[in-house]
């Protein structure tokens, strides 16, 4: 009957700590007036799923070579190729395009064939040879070669992350596939304010007890253990926001929560905190197997 008196018991990854650390944890969230992440969203879903990344994924040059650059539209397909970014903005595409790499979705519309541009036809009977409408998720659709569109995304949470988990600034308004979460912020709310917001060491805890993490030490969150995720959100000026953009692109994460900390978790001292830092290193530990 080990772990029974505890707060939360939920996760089995919750009994990697004890009563008295969860019961802890739980506390904190209560005196710093943590909230789900939702309650700050109006919605959080998955991104694009094209189901031939490679035929509706393309870069720079090829979406020239087929005469396609009017159909096509700035993406994110994998979330390397954010690397240490916090603002994803017009920086990105150009260096996606520097090294040639897949970076804009061919949207085409949900029409018959005879409806759509030479160009448009000429490209989807390529895709009907390489039998791409015969894929199940093709079938699916109206027009095998549409692919359903998402609502531009003013933040994005990447669903697999390694050191720490990780939310970008939507700057550039891409698209992205479903490597990252769209999340639309709440009128009431700042969209880079709540991003700061999340990079604190109680949060950092919430995702590593939520998730579930897999070889190599890779986490990952569902879209339900996100939006489950417990932050406060803080509103940041411009200044504390590029500050925290210039410890993200450093790499220097104990240095993001330390300054992060003293604006999230106000309301603790310093021994709660460093009780905290504990806990989570406890927990990184366990994951990357330290």
């Amino acid at each position: 009957f080990f772990n029974i008196h505890r707060k939360k018991q939920n996760k089995w990854t919750n009994y990697i700590l004890t009563d008295e650390e969860i019961n802890f944890i739980e506390d904190c969230k209560e005196k710093c007036n943590f909230t789900k992440i939702i309650n700050f969203a109006s919605k959080i879903e998955v991104g694009i799923v094209t189901a031939a990344n490679h035929f509706f994924i393309l870069n720079q040059d090829h979406a020239t070579k087929y005469s396609l650059n009017e159909f096509a539209y700035p993406i994110v397909q994998k979330s390397s190729v954010i690397k240490n970014k916090f603002f994803l903005d017009d920086e990105l595409i150009n260096s996606l395009n520097d090294d040639e790499i897949p970076a804009y979705l061919i949207q085409i519309d949900d029409k018959p064939k005879m409806q759509l541009d030479r160009k448009l036809r000429d490209y989807i009977a390529a895709g009907e040879e390489e039998l791409l409408h015969q894929r199940f998720k093709m079938k699916k659709r109206n027009n095998w070669y549409h692919v359903p569109e998402k609502w531009i995304a003013d933040l994005f949470f990447i669903k697999r992350s390694h050191l720490f988990p990780r939310i970008c600034i939507n700057k550039s308004k891409y698209r992205a596939t479903d490597a990252l979460y769209h999340i639309k912020v709440l009128p009431l709310y700042e969209a880079e304010s709540l991003a700061c917001s999340f990079y604190n060491t109680l949060t950092f805890i919430d995702c590593e007890l939520n998730g579930r993490y897999y070889g190599g030490g890779v986490l990952e969150l569902t879209p339900n253990e996100f939006k489950g995720t417990c932050i406060r959100y803080q509103r940041y000026n411009k200044s504390s926001q590029f500050d925290i953009d210039k410890f993200i692109k450093d790499k220097n994460i104990e240095g993001l929560l330390q300054y992060n900390n003293s604006i999230v978790l106000n309301e603790l001292n310093d021994n709660y905190r460093l009780k905290l830092n504990k806990i989570y290193q406890k927990l990184l530990a366990r994951r990357l197997r330290k």
